[in-house]
């Protein structure tokens, strides 16, 4: 293979494991407040859960209106979503964590 057939490669590959990643977050999120919506919900808990779904919805819009054209080149369109996938990695953390808390919580 030529260097620049793998550079494709390389380029199709990650950009296929980011928009994964990104799906995958997004997935888990929703799963989260649906979850988390089903238990009783102390005010505090709520509020974050409305705010969570509000940063979700606005990552959302932002992934539909990025739309790359055909001159649009692998390196470019992986830093037009590095931001969205960055902050929905953090999310999907936060989300674990909090998940954590509230079971002891529950437990307790």
């Amino acid at each position: 293979m030529t260097e620049s057939v793998i550079s494709h490669l390389i380029d199709y590959s990650s950009i296929i494991r980011q928009h994964l990643g990104i799906g995958s977050c997004l997935r888990r999120l929703d799963n989260f407040i649906i979850r988390t919506r089903l238990t009783r919900l102390h005010s505090t808990m709520h509020a974050f859960l409305h705010s969570l779904e509000m940063i979700v919805a606005s990552l959302r819009k932002q992934l539909q209106r990025a739309k790359p054209d055909a001159k649009t080149i692998f390196s470019q369109l992986w830093m037009q979503y590095g931001d969205v996938e960055e902050t929905l990695v953090a999310l999907a953390e936060l989300c674990k964590v909090v998940s954590v808390i509230v079971q002891l919580i529950d437990f307790l």
